[in-house]
């Protein structure tokens, strides 16, 4: 089995560091995700709920267009 050198080692730690922000970048996205959403759903009145019901049911059934579609159409 080869050994690794110390750059290696070191390109490798940096690699895990790398991972280890990224890993709390996305714990800290996460929360804050879940902190809009609660939010949001403390503000929602019935009808926008209601609203917003169907509009994720009429996105399932393909009946929407993506922003970027709608753009292009003005």
């Amino acid at each position: 089995m080869r050994k690794k050198n110390s750059y290696e080692d070191s390109s490798m730690a940096k690699v895990l560091d790398a991972l280890q922000t990224i890993r709390q970048e996305m714990n800290l996205i996460l929360h804050r995700l879940e902190a809009i959403e609660d939010r949001i759903g403390e503000s929602m009145t019935e009808d926008d709920e209601r609203a917003l019901d169907l509009a994720i049911d009429e996105h399932a059934r393909g009946e929407t267009i993506s922003l970027d579609e709608a753009r292009k159409l003005l």
